[in-house]
C-alpha cells in the first residue's frame, strides 16, 4: 500500500526488521560457533584425544622437568596400579627430568621393562657413567652395541667407560685396541633421538634443546676420554718419552673424526656433538705437531694446516653457540609478531565498538536505524581487509618456518596497521555519508525521529538534536564496528586451525614452532663440512 502523508515521508529502502535482526543474529552465532570450534579442537587434541597418561606424557614433553617431573610420576604410579609394569616409554621420560639421586632408579625399572631398546641404553649408561658407576655403564653400552641398528657410538662409549676404570698409570693397551676397533667398524654414528609424540613436530627450540641435551650426555664421556688420554701423553712428554704416540693420538683423532656424524648413513649431527669432536681432534692434533717436533725437529705442515682448519671451524661453531641466547630470544620475539598484531587489533576494534555503544545508547536513534540494508562500504572494505590480514599472518607463518621472518620483521607489521587504519577510516566515515547524502532520513519516518507528524523531512533535518545525531552515528559506527570485530574474530580462529592442520602446531606453541635457528645451525654444519672436506 503507498504511504499517506499522515504517514510521513516515503522510505527511499525499506527496512525489514525481522530479517535483519536474523542477520544480526546469525552473525553473532557465526562467530560464536567459530570461537567455539576452535576451541573445542584445541581441547579434544590436548586433553580428549589419546587415554589419559598418554596426554599426561605428550604434555610433559613441552614443559620445564621440574614442570614435568610431577606430571610423569602420576604417570608411572597410575600406569603401575593399572598394569603392575609401567610402559618403559613412560619410565624413561620420568629417568630423564626425575631428581639425580632418584633417576637411576627411574632408568632401573625402564632398563627392566625392556632390556634391548638401544637409545635406552645409553641414556641410562651415561647417566650411570655421570653417577660415578663407570663400570656398569660399560655393560650398558656393550648391552647397546650387541642391539640393532647397527651402531658405532656404543663401542666409543664403551670404551671411555673402560678408561675411567683405569688407574693414572696402568696399561693403555686394551683402551687404544677398543678405540681401534670402532674406528674401524664401519658402522654408522646415531645419536640417540629424543623422547617425543608422532602428533608433535620435529622441530622448534623445544626439539632442539632436547637434541643438545642427549649430544652433551653422550660426549661428555667421550670428551673425558680423550682427556684423560692426552694427560698421559703430556706425561710423558714432560718426562721426555716420545714413544709411539703419535699412532695412539691418530686413534683418538679418528675418534673425533667418526663421532663428527658427517657420513653417509650417520644421524644428522647437532652443534654441541660437533664442538666435542671437533675439540677432541683439535687437540689431538696439537699434540701430534708437538710429537712431530719433539722427533724430528721440525713440525709436520700437514699436521700444522689440519689443525688450523679444525681451529678455525670450532671458533665458528663456538661463536654460534655464544650468540645462542640472543638468537633465540630474537626469533621467540619474531614468532610473537603475529599473535601482538591480532590481540593488538582485536583491542583495538573492540574499544571503537564499546565506543560507538556507548554513543548509540547515550543518544537517541530508535529502532528503525538497526534495520538499514548495508551499502557497499560496509560489506568490501572488510573483507578485502580480512583477507590482506590473512595473507600477511601466512607470510609471517611461511617466513617463520622457513627462517626468514627477519625479512618481514617491520615490513608486514606496517602493513597491518595500515589496512586497520584503512578499515577504521571507512568506519568512521561510514555514517558520515550515509547522514550526509540523506540516506538516514529517507529511512526514517518523522514521528521515529522527532515524534512529530509532519512528514517534512527537511524540518526533521531542521530539528534533530545534538543527541539525536550523536545516537544516529553511533548506531551505524556499531553496526560497522561489530562486523570488523566480529569478522576478526573468525579470521584469528580460522587462521588458528589452519596453522595447526598445516604447521602441526597453534600460533601460540612457540616452542613447537620452527624459529630458523635450526635451519641456520643446519647451514652452519654444512659449511663446516666443506670447510674441512680435505681434512676429513
Amino acid at each position: 500500500m503507498s504511504p499517506t502523508p499522515e504517514m510521513g515521508a516515503t522510505p527511499r529502502r525499506s527496512c525489514d526488521f525481522v530479517w535483519a535482526r536474523r542477520i544480526r543474529r546469525s552473525f553473532r552465532l557465526l562467530v560464536a560457533i567459530a570461537v567455539l570450534l576452535t576451541f573445542m579442537l584445541w581441547f579434544a587434541e590436548g586433553y580428549l584425544r589419546y587415554e589419559q597418561s598418554e596426554i599426561q606424557y605428550r604434555m610433559s614433553l613441552t614443559l620445564h622437568p621440574a614442570q614435568a617431573r610431577p606430571i610423569l610420576r602420576t604417570v608411572v604410579r597410575r600406569e603401575t596400579e593399572l598394569k603392575k609394569v609401567p610402559s618403559p616409554l613412560y619410565l624413561e621420560a620420568l629417568a630423564l627430568v626425575e631428581e639425580p639421586d632418584e633417576a637411576l632408579e627411574a632408568y632401573a625399572r625402564a632398563y627392566q621393562a625392556n632390556p634391548r631398546d638401544m637409545s635406552l641404553l645409553l641414556n641410562y649408561g651415561c647417566r650411570l657413567y655421570a653417577g660415578g658407576n663407570p663400570g656398569e655403564a660399560r655393560e650398558r653400552f656393550r648391552e647397546a652395541g650387541a642391539n640393532p641398528p647397527s651402531n658405532a657410538l656404543p663401542r666409543y662409549l664403551e670404551a671411555a667407560a673402560f678408561a675411567a676404570t683405569l688407574e693414572p698409570e696402568s696399561d693403555m693397551t686394551d683402551l687404544i685396541a677398543l678405540l681401534r676397533r670402532a674406528n674401524g667398524s664401519g658402522d654408522p654414528v646415531l645419536f640417540p633421538e629424543p623422547l617425543w609424540h608422532d602428533s608433535l613436530p620435529e622441530r622448534g627450540l623445544r626439539y632442539e634443546k632436547l637434541q643438545m641435551k642427549i649430544a652433551a650426555y653422550m660426549t661428555e664421556p667421550l670428551l673425558q676420554c680423550a682427556d684423560s688420554i692426552f694427560a698421559r701423553v703430556r706425561g710423558h712428554f714432560l718426562r721426555e718419552d716420545t714413544g709411539n704416540w703419535d699412532d695412539h693420538l691418530e686413534i683418538v683423532q679418528s675418534m673425533g673424526a667418526r663421532i663428527m656424524g658427517l657420513r653417509k648413513g650417520d644421524s644428522p649431527p647437532s652443534t654441541v656433538q660437533l664442538q666435542a669432536a671437533l675439540q677432541i681432534q683439535l687437540q689431538a692434533l696439537l699434540l701430534r705437531g708437538e710429537w712431530s717436533k719433539n722427533n724430528g725437529g721440525v713440525l709436520n705442515p700437514e699436521i700444522n694446516n689440519a689443525a688450523l682448519l679444525v681451529r678455525e671451524a670450532l671458533e665458528a661453531l663456538t661463536q654460534f653457540e655464544e650468540r645462542r641466547p640472543l638468537a633465540e630470544a630474537q626469533y621467540r620475539d619474531r614468532l610473537l609478531v603475529p599473535l601482538r598484531l591480532a590481540t593488538k587489533t582485536a583491542l583495538l576494534f573492540f574499544v571503537f565498538y564499546a565506543a560507538a555503544l556507548f554513543l548509540h545508547k547515550a543518544g537517541s536513534a530508535g529502532k528503525r536505524l538497526r534495520a538499514l540494508p548495508h551499502t557497499w562500504m560496509a560489506v568490501i572494505p572488510p573483507l578485502v581487509g580480512f583477507g590482506v590480514m590473512a595473507l600477511l599472518m601466512a607470510v609471517l607463518a611461511a617466513a617463520s618456518h622457513s627462517g626468514l621472518s627477519h625479512q618481514f620483521e617491520v615490513f608486514i607489521p606496517v602493513l597491518w596497521y595500515g589496512v586497520a587504519g584503512f578499515m577504521l577510516l571507512i568506519g568512521i566515515s561510514y555514517p558520515l555519508l550515509q547522514v550526509k547524502t540523506g540516506f538516514v532520513r529517507g529511512d526514517l519516518p518523522a514521528e521515529i525521529e522527532d515524534g512529530a507528524d509532519s512528514g517534512d523531512a527537511r524540518g526533521v533535518k531542521e530539528r534533530l538534536s545534538f543527541r539525536r545525531r550523536m545516537g544516529v552515528y553511533g548506531c551505524l559506527l556499531r553496526r560497522y564496528m561489530g562486523i570488523l570485530l566480529g569478522g576478526f574474530i573468525i579470521m584469528v580462529c580460522l587462521w588458528l586451525v589452519v596453522h595447526r592442520i598445516l604447521l602441526a602446531a597453534y600460533p601460540f606453541q612457540l616452542d613447537l614452532l620452527n624459529t630458523g635457528l635450526d635451519i641456520e645451525a643446519q647451514q652452519l654444519i654444512a659449511d663446516v663440512k666443506e670447510h674441512l672436506r680435505d681434512f676429513i
